[in-house]
């Protein structure tokens, strides 16, 4: 029977002890990362709570052989019997993932008065919040390899003036009750399809803190029913949820069915998953009027997130395919039943031109291929399930990228089920998902999980370019005196702006000395938007096992990193800590431009430098050999459009060219034919006669007659048949892009105007989490 790859999600909270009013239809939000993402590695280093063994290398055959490994430990969760306000948990709002503890997620609660905290699992596929309490048998929370790192408790009720038992005449009790009195304890047992592991009780009833997700953040004290867990079984003795487990689920007893009938919440909640590994989860929140909806597949006697999908669509295949499947965001991976695994995977693979790889024991994915030089992820086939309602889910995404030993491969990322099937958080990534339990519906929408509005899924918050670190006004604010405010205010801001300007001197020193360099700046600063978002990760260095961006296959010719590295010295030298490399990546992008005779503009500040650097994510980069369709949708999903995709091919107006890039143009373009016949015979021969069919591993050409300047000739060469990559000659074959660039080559005032404001935009593209001392290592 296959194993089950279970995701829980962990959060942390702040606590208050004040009291107020039930407020129907609040909403409760709170942030979620995934254990291995880098916000949760920045707070653990911070606080030295776990080792770097506790943090496999995200994409790493370890990271996904860990899932398995947990999941062959707790497969087959069982689905346990047993303008509105939002609301948080109140004591943190992140999530973690402990690998002492099964790899679980985890999330520290507070209950009872006075709160006592618990590490709890949090699981979308049970019903029951159940603690250990009373214990006949638990796990031990003293002397394990958990128990020096965080907070835990055994619950108890004496310990509480809150704490109330549940009796058998209670609304909540649906156990057969002992003898025949009905002020007798209501006892609870529930069982998980793993490894015999259960949970019995009784239940009890105490007072939950939560926190209003608004600008007063009021203290919510939830009564509620859980289980006090006095006999543990199988895994709960040892790994997975020693210290009790939080469901979501739809049944009366689940927190969410409770904080709704009581009137704290609307009976919704939602989940939302980002592509970095955080995300949000908020209680009450029923969606947007601008969502997808399907309905939950619903059964009275056993409610669950079931919906059904009617269609697979995979590339250009449309598969006629109905099934049900749980939406479980407590899942890490897509599971389906037979024949609709099969017929997923067959056509995924026949629309897949790379090399299968022989299946690999250590990896839980049957469809693995061997990535090429020119692997590109908008060169694989879509998937998209069509559900009932006519719903488009489009999945963004279905493969996983594993860098393994000699070679670099990618896994449809879907796994074989023999019991159902289950669409999971990597299938959610990208969406804020919406469970809402009033309605019985489904609801998705694309989202960054930053902002919950923003339906770009790839933006952090907006940058702002008068946004100053808070480091660079310190000692100049004076509460109570507006006049010191407003020249600490000037201060900070001059202050910040000498701290951009004092690199500015590296990049015209380095421009100056080397035509190149502006060049080779601006393609740098674009190659890093477009693998993780502009958080400089293509100037961290390869270390150990972990090759970085800079040496993947596209980034080999990038060079002028030096620029980059003596601006940081600079900075650094004025203003410690202050500004990233992200930010001078940008700014030097800019400064590029300029220094070319191009246009100058502001640049947004505030960017924030990566930790994790792939060169197997590099497949993510538009190639030159792109078509017109490939390179819309490479673009498309980094929120950029068609105006935005002509406007930065412009940027080919400055630089140079290897063979490589275009020698699929000049020799053996097709059987019947060795040049392109779209390239003008003379431009073409003279191509030729630089790049020979052997020897031009160095050779090449500039991008345009005049290279080293800022202008629209790019465009105009275009129309005269001498553009030199693929990509480039694709620009004409759509026509919108074909009148965006005639309008361009007739204007320069409106090239460098849409330049300005695509450049803006691309390079608001961020998620880094720190500002890096030197721009070569993560702190």
């Amino acid at each position: 029977m296959q194993s089950f790859f279970v995701f829980f999600i962990t959060f942390l909270s702040i606590w208050g002890n004040n009291f107020i009013k039930h407020c129907y239809a609040s909403v409760f939000t709170l942030k979620m990362h995934h254990r291995f993402s880098e916000p949760v590695r920045k707070w653990s280093e911070s606080i030295n709570k776990l080792s770097t063994t506790d943090f496999p290398s995200k994409g790493s055959v370890e990271f996904y052989s860990q899932l398995a490994d947990h999941d062959r430990l707790f497969r087959g969760r069982g689905l346990s019997d047993s303008g509105e306000q939002q609301l948080t948990f109140v004591d943190g709002n992140s999530s973690l993932r402990i690998k002492s503890l099964g790899y679980l997620h985890y999330t520290t609660v507070s209950l009872g008065t006075p709160g006592q905290k618990f590490l709890v699992a949090l699981d979308t596929g049970s019903d029951l919040f159940w603690v250990p309490c009373e214990c006949s048998r638990c796990a031990s929370i003293d002397n394990t390899p958990y128990s020096s790192k965080f907070n835990m408790s055994i619950y108890n009720p004496k310990e509480s003036s809150t704490s109330k038992k549940v009796t058998c005449n209670h609304r909540m009790c649906t156990a057969s009750c002992p003898g025949s009195g009905t002020v007798s304890t209501c006892p609870y047992s529930s069982s998980y399809i793993s490894s015999q592991t259960s949970t019995s009780g009784i239940l009890m009833e105490d007072f939950l803190h939560l926190e209003t997700d608004d600008i007063n953040e009021q203290i919510v004290n939830a009564f509620i029913t859980f289980g006090c867990g006095q006999v543990q079984s199988g895994s709960f003795l040892h790994i997975a949820a020693p210290n009790g487990l939080f469901g979501l689920g739809m049944e009366k007893i689940s927190v969410p069915s409770l904080l709704a009938r009581e009137g704290y919440i609307a009976n919704s909640f939602s989940m939302c998953f980002a592509h970095d590994g955080s995300g949000r989860i908020s209680f009450g929140d029923k969606g947007s009027i601008h969502q997808q909806e399907t309905p939950f597949s619903f059964d009275a006697s056993h409610p669950t997130y079931t919906i059904t999908a009617t269609q697979l669509r995979v590339g250009e295949s449309l598969i006629n395919s109905s099934f049900s499947a749980l939406f479980d965001s407590g899942t890490s991976f897509t599971y389906l039943v037979d024949p609709h695994y099969t017929r997923l995977t067959k056509m995924f693979h026949a629309q897949t031109k790379d090399s299968r790889r022989l299946t690999d024991k250590k990896i839980p994915f049957e469809y693995c291929y061997a990535m090429s030089p020119n692997a590109n992820t908008s060169l694989l086939p879509d998937v998209t399930l069509t559900m009932k309602g006519e719903g488009q889910f489009f999945i963004y995404n279905p493969v996983i990228v594993l860098p393994t030993h000699p070679e670099v491969i990618y896994c449809l990322a879907v796994i074989k089920n023999e019991e159902m099937s289950i669409i999971g958080q990597n299938f959610m990534t990208g969406y804020r998902i919406v469970f809402d339990r009033e309605k019985l519906v489904l609801g998705w929408k694309k989202s960054s999980c930053y902002d919950i509005d923003n339906s770009n899924a790839y933006s952090s918050k907006p940058l702002n370019s008068e946004i100053i670190p808070h480091a660079v006004a310190a000692g100049f604010e004076s509460e109570g005196n507006n006049r010191t405010r407003a020249r600490s205010s000037n201060a900070s801001f001059l202050h910040a702006n000498f701290c951009f300007l004092t690199f500015t001197k590296a990049v015209s020193d380095a421009a100056s000395n080397d035509k190149k360099v502006p060049a080779a700046l601006l393609r740098m600063h674009f190659h890093d938007c477009f693998i993780r978002g502009c958080d400089a990760s293509v100037l961290l260095d390869s270390k150990g096992k972990n090759t970085a961006e800079k040496d993947g296959p596209p980034n080999v010719s990038l060079h002028a990193f030096y620029v980059i590295d003596n601006a940081k010295k600079a900075v650094e030298s004025a203003c410690p800590g202050i500004v990233s490399c992200a930010d001078i990546l940008a700014l030097a992008a800019r400064d590029s431009v300029v220094l070319s005779g191009g246009p100058s503009w502001d640049v947004p500040k505030g960017r924030k430098d990566g930790r994790t650097s792939k060169a197997s994510e590099t497949i993510q980069l538009p190639a030159p050999t792109f078509n017109i369709s490939q390179l819309q949708k490479s673009f498309a999903q980094r929120g950029l459009s068609l105006e935005d995709l002509v406007a930065l091919s412009g940027g080919h107006t400055l630089g140079f060219s290897h063979c490589s890039s275009f020698k699929n143009r000049i020799h053996n373009f097709n059987s019947t034919t060795d040049i392109d016949p779209s390239l003008q015979p003379s431009f073409a021969a003279s191509l030729k006669s630089v790049c020979p069919v052997k020897n031009a591993k160095n050779a090449g050409v500039p991008m345009d007659p005049s290279s080293t300047s800022f202008d629209n000739t790019y465009y105009k060469l275009l129309f005269q048949q001498k553009a030199l990559f693929s990509s480039d000659k694709a620009l004409l074959d759509f026509p919108k892009t074909k009148n965006l660039a005639s309008k361009f080559a007739s204007s320069k005032d409106a090239f460098t105007k849409a330049f300005i404001k695509s450049m803006i935009k691309m390079s608001s593209i961020t998620g880094g989490q720190e500002v890096r001392k030197n721009c070569k290592v993560v702190n």
